[in-house]
């Protein structure tokens, strides 16, 4: 991400439990703020050690994003008294091939809803439509933007009217989605 970084290892009883990789400090800087640009690992661990950030590295703030579908990680900081402010992914997102982007996550959607609902779902592209199919009974999106949204959902649940028109394809949906957002730090390609 063209920026300076450090990888850090969170480790429990000699044993790695997680790592953060923390945005590093420029000598420049007056605001003594930093944030956690990637972390993964033992959500425990790693809200365990952010106290130990701040004072080792003589932070006044560390920002850390906490993806939607990260419940745990929520629970955890809100549990130390840490509040956090809802805020869209950075970022553009578009799909360039649906129904090949649907298949590849079929996986994903086995292990919510088992592999035989999950085969069950039809994903297809009817010109500007994109079609989601369960059961039956479909979601129709009208456009891409409205099937990015359905994908990774907002913060004001506004598919919510697309996912009520559609029945069984629409109770599928609620349990599938929204999948986790991309999160553009050092992983990303």
């Amino acid at each position: 991400m063209n920026r300076p970084a450090e990888v850090l290892g969170v480790y429990e009883n000699e044993k790695l439990r997680a790592y953060v990789i923390l945005q590093g400090q420029r000598p420049q800087d007056e605001d003594k703020r930093s944030q956690i640009l990637e972390f993964a690992g033992d959500r425990r661990s790693v809200v365990g050690a952010l106290g130990h950030l701040v004072q080792s590295r003589d932070l006044d703030a560390l920002n850390v994003h906490v993806m939607g579908y990260d419940g745990l990680l929520c629970d955890l900081l809100s549990e130390r008294g840490l509040e956090g402010e809802p805020a869209h992914t950075s970022g553009t997102v578009t799909l360039v091939n649906f129904p090949q982007f649907m298949e590849r996550m079929r996986p994903h959607f086995a292990e919510i809803l088992g592999l035989d609902e999950a085969e069950g779902l039809v994903f297809r592209k009817k010109g500007d439509q994109l079609i989601f199919g369960y059961g039956g009974d479909q979601v129709v999106a009208p456009d891409q933007g409205a099937a990015v949204e359905l994908i990774f959902g907002t913060l004001d649940r506004r598919e919510e009217e697309l996912l009520a028109a559609g029945g069984r394809a629409g109770e599928a949906l609620r349990a599938i989605f929204p999948i986790p957002g991309l999160w553009y730090g050092p992983n990303y390609v």
